[in-house]
């Protein structure tokens, strides 16, 4: 598991949602990382949060 932790660039006094969608590069989603799309709810005044990506071990060799 890898979290990826997502920063407003100030807080604010309200709240903030932000989607994300994660994408592939030279992983591909389902085999070797869980498929991962959703919001992070930034309450006023945070300025961080936080999720979570299953990555997924397996014997092929890849490049970075």
């Amino acid at each position: 598991t890898t979290l990826i932790t997502v920063t407003l660039s100030a807080p604010s006094g309200f709240t903030v949602r932000a989607p994300y969608l994660i994408s592939d590069g030279s992983a591909t989603a389902g085999s070797d990382y869980s498929v991962a799309n959703g919001s992070v709810t930034f309450a006023p005044g945070q300025t961080s949060k936080s999720f979570a990506i299953v990555i997924f071990a397996d014997l092929l060799p890849e490049s970075n």
